[in-house]
């Protein structure tokens, strides 16, 4: 199934998720089209798998941000502190996932209904993370009030760019570089 996927991959960025065939898919992964079949009933099952792979990642990392956080609640630390680690975790983790994130802006219209609602559902958790994040900020007095849901929203797409506009961002080398001047 991982073979499969990751050929799927390749080819999707590589050709486009319309123009690459389930044909194309088993030759890349040296796999008979029946065998393909065995792990997967449709192309868009794949499509499926790849991008819930990336979001399950993502909402791991989240989850795990979320968890230090409440833990740094208890401890006092500041709030800001506590913003920035989560919100370079979850950029250098965009990094990880570049060619998943790629895909996801790319192909998660050809989803079916039901599969995109669970992809974006998803995607809202997240960005309601950094909601409670900056709200701590804000009750803290580290930010200032106003349009939380847009702020997050716009962080969470900020952090995708790194992957989505990569091609823009090519003077930077690396993530880091790339974060440092997002702090000031």
């Amino acid at each position: 199934k991982e073979r499969i996927a990751s050929a799927a991959l390749n080819l999707f960025l590589k050709d486009g998720y319309h123009s690459t065939s389930v044909r194309e898919i088993a030759k890349k992964a040296d796999l008979s089209v029946g065998s393909v079949f065995n792990y997967f009933t449709n192309k868009e099952e794949i499509l499926f798998f790849l991008l819930s792979y990336s979001q399950a990642r993502a909402q791991s990392e989240i989850e795990q941000r979320r968890a230090e956080f409440e833990a740094s609640k208890e401890r006092n630390v500041d709030p800001l502190d506590s913003f920035l680690f989560a919100y370079e975790s979850y950029a250098v983790l965009n990094d990880e996932l570049r060619r998943y994130t790629v895909l996801g802006y790319q192909e998660t219209k050809s989803l079916t209904t039901a599969e995109r609602k669970r992809i974006l559902a998803g995607e809202n958790k997240i960005q309601k993370f950094f909601e409670d994040l900056i709200s701590y900020g804000i009750e803290r007095g580290a930010f200032p009030a106003g349009n939380i849901g847009l702020k997050a929203h716009c962080l969470v797409v900020l952090a995708q760019s790194w992957a989505v506009r990569h091609w823009a961002l090519s003077h930077f080398t690396k993530i880091s570089e790339y974060f440092e001047p997002l702090k000031i």
